[in-house]
């Protein structure tokens, strides 16, 4: 593959979803219908995508050079993959997480030559001593539990997915609840406003395309 991939953010605080839209010349980007699941679906060369009846899944992993993959998120977890081979974009909540669907995600790309960007999400969760503490605390134990004098009983959602990833190449960009550009359903954004990360042959984007560049955390992929 001689074109580089790239990964591009497009947050979509300041701008409406649908217009201005960014865009990709003459190649229709591949959406999921996020369901909140753990699908994962491969896009393969003769993969017709249809705008009106998108793939239920939670990530999308192709070997087909001539796509745009684009998942999107507020605070959820939303992260591309790529090895000399495929690449790939997955979207989850805490809930897929302690499921293993990072791990899945991760499994689909060669150990010897992967590497990850994770997108903008929220980083710290305030919870209650709940269904939803109980679930976490049965899979991930004691660790990536702070109390924290503002907020009380914390969930360290970055910490858990660093852990998951600490053998891994990875780059984090921003919390989406702290950086001003970015959506976060938190800080008061609608549900038009989300964060789209992309990734595709740089060949593919057009001149004009207003996505922040995310760098890979290294060339030799």
């Amino acid at each position: 593959m001689s074109e580089k991939l790239e990964v591009r953010l497009y947050p979509t605080k300041y701008f409406n979803y649908r217009f201005p839209r960014p865009r990709s010349k003459n190649t229709p980007c591949v959406q999921p219908s996020e369901v909140c699941g753990n699908r994962i679906f491969e896009v393969t060369p003769d993969y017709k995508f249809d705008s009106e009846n998108r793939p239920e899944a939670d990530a999308l992993i192709t070997a087909d050079y001539n796509r745009i993959l684009e998942i999107y998120g507020n605070d959820c977890l939303i992260l591309a993959g790529k090895d000399h081979q495929r690449f790939g974009v997955c979207h989850m909540r805490w809930r897929e997480f302690i499921a293993g669907f990072l791990t899945d995600f991760i499994s689909e790309f060669s150990a010897e030559s992967r590497a990850f960007i994770v997108g903008p999400f929220m980083h710290r969760l305030a919870i209650m001593r709940d269904a939803a503490y109980e679930d976490l605390h049965r899979v991930l134990g004691e660790e990536f539990f702070t109390e924290d004098p503002t907020l009380g009983l914390v969930f360290e959602f970055k910490k858990a997915v660093e852990a998951a990833l600490k053998a891994e190449q990875v780059d984090f960009y921003a919390e989406s609840t702290t950086a001003k550009n970015l959506a976060s359903a938190r800080a008061g954004c609608t549900k038009s406003e989300t964060n789209i990360l992309r990734v595709g042959a740089h060949n593919l984007y057009d001149e004009d395309d207003c996505g922040i560049v995310l760098d890979w955390p290294f060339e030799g992929v």
